[in-house]
């Protein structure tokens, strides 16, 4: 029966084809159609959801009233917040400061002459891997930031930098203008991670130890830097303090 099924439908595909055609044609948008939705939707509805807490994960903003009365949201808040959230809310289990300044940052590794610009660079204090996601490939997790001049860089961010030669140990002279208010630091290469997913927020491919600023700033880094504070709750926190 099968057979005769398909005899008949080459049949009638044989006597119109223009017919034919369109429907086959239809009937393959819909499907790919369809699948391509699917896939974005699916994206969407698990971004950030590697991070092991993402559920009562929270990026800590704050408000700015000026004088006449204009009010200016803001996804940074004050260093201190993050002494203030541990010392204040029972419920915060993990606190971490984390700052994208923006504008690029030079990479400079001397030996070669290699100059990396870029953006996708961030700034973090020891423990930022606890709230976050973080799969270290080589390097020893809970020494990495052991020294305050040191960096961790993303498989991407390593091969960027020095092409196929293992990065670990190496020094590279970073700047920025208004990070390192133009000076230059030598920071240390002590681990090299995954990747971090397309569909998270946070997919640096460099991290930089936030100590390295204390040549720069001194003991005011701690209070006075305007930071991302990530906090990890056990249960609801709310996104901005006032």
């Amino acid at each position: 029966m099968f057979r005769n099924y398909l005899l008949i439908t080459l049949r009638n595909f044989k006597r119109q084809k223009l017919f034919s055609l369109l429907n086959i044609f239809g009937l393959s948008l819909g499907l790919a159609s369809a699948t391509l939705i699917f896939l974005y939707v699916s994206d969407e509805l698990h971004y950030d959801t590697m991070q092991p807490y993402y559920k009562n994960t929270y990026r800590i903003g704050s408000v700015f009233i000026n004088p006449d009365g204009q009010r200016f949201e803001n996804t940074v808040a004050p260093g201190f917040f993050m002494r203030y959230l541990k010392d204040n809310r029972s419920d915060v289990l993990y606190t971490s400061r984390i700052d994208n300044v923006g504008y690029p940052t030079s990479l400079n590794y001397k030996p070669t002459d290699k100059i990396v610009l870029t953006e996708k660079i961030v700034w973090a204090e020891p423990g930022f891997n606890k709230p976050l996601y973080f799969d270290l490939l080589k390097g020893d997790r809970d020494k990495m930031f052991g020294n305050f001049n040191s960096i961790v860089l993303s498989e991407t961010g390593a091969r960027n930098l020095f092409g196929k030669e293992d990065p670990m140990g190496k020094i590279i002279s970073l700047k920025h203008i208004f990070a390192t208010r133009g000076q230059e630091i030598n920071v240390q290469v002590t681990g090299v991670y995954r990747d971090y997913p397309v569909n998270s927020h946070f997919k640096p491919d460099y991290i930089i130890n936030m100590n390295a600023l204390h040549g720069v700033y001194g003991d005011h880094l701690q209070n006075t830097w305007k930071v991302s504070v990530l906090a990890s709750t056990r249960s609801f926190l709310r996104t901005t303090l006032c």
